[in-house]
């Protein structure tokens, strides 16, 4: 599996927008650096941008995504370990589905929203998650790779 182009600025992406656009909250602030990629297999570190590949959605999930992924569509299993249990935000740079699990469970989602305009910032879904390791299921995404970001929200 190839590694998509980087781009240096997600706003970049983005050409219809002004200078001075809408900052990005505190929690967020990071998602402005250019994401880093995460290796196959690795664990997502909490709070910085990482560009995941993903595979065609024959892949094999942990448990059946919550919504029916289309066929042609990408996506991937990944891990990520919370340090403090709190409410999580996990951030996307394009669309996708997001399932968050927690011991092969799906944990309910608590807030559903987007990114600041000219952020990048696609979709953010809202978990409250205890200590401990978690696995993020992306789904129904349109291209092989995604930027991610999970970040303990305010």
């Amino acid at each position: 599996m190839g590694i998509a182009l980087l781009i240096a600025s997600p706003a970049l992406a983005q050409p219809d927008c002004p200078k001075g656009a809408e900052p990005l909250p505190p929690a967020l602030a990071a998602w402005s650096a250019t994401p880093d990629v995460l290796s196959k297999d690795a664990v997502l570190a909490t709070g910085s941008p990482m560009r995941v590949a993903l595979e065609p959605t024959k892949v094999r999930f942990a448990a059946p995504p919550q919504r029916e992924p289309k066929p042609g569509s990408f996506g991937g299993v990944i891990r990520f370990d919370v340090q403090q249990a709190g409410t999580w935000r996990v951030a996307l740079g394009a669309g996708g589905w997001i399932d968050v699990l927690t011991d092969g469970k799906a944990v309910a989602s608590t807030a559903h929203g987007h990114g600041p305009a000219c952020s990048g910032i696609r979709k953010i879904v809202d978990f409250t998650l205890r200590t401990g390791t978690h696995t993020l299921q992306i789904s129904g995404a349109a291209a092989d790779s995604i930027d991610v970001m999970v970040t303990r929200a305010p």
